[in-house]
């Protein structure tokens, strides 16, 4: 059976969100870096805040090389689209 172009992005955009939720839930893991206690004599102030995202391990890592692949396939499928559909309608005139 085949496939049209908005099955094809709706299967992608689902692995896509699969993808990110199993990167986010088991290899994403948020500390606070700019932990105080009372008495403390320094204090650190960051405009991005006090929390960060800890490195990811060689599995998310992995995960979030397989994220960016299919991002940008689903990127250039989405400008070939574009193109194709501009070339269209100036083929017309």
């Amino acid at each position: 059976m085949l496939k049209t172009v908005v099955d094809n992005l709706s299967e992608a955009a689902t692995e896509l969100e699969r993808l990110l939720s199993e990167l986010l839930l088991k290899h994403s893991v948020i500390y606070e870096w700019n932990r105080r206690e009372p008495g403390d004599q320094v204090v650190f102030l960051s405009a991005s805040g006090d929390y960060a995202f800890r490195d990811l391990q060689v599995e998310g890592r992995r995960l979030q090389a397989k994220l960016l692949e299919t991002i940008a396939a689903l990127t250039r499928s989405r400008m070939r689209q574009r193109y194709l559909t501009f070339q269209e309608k100036n083929d017309e005139f």
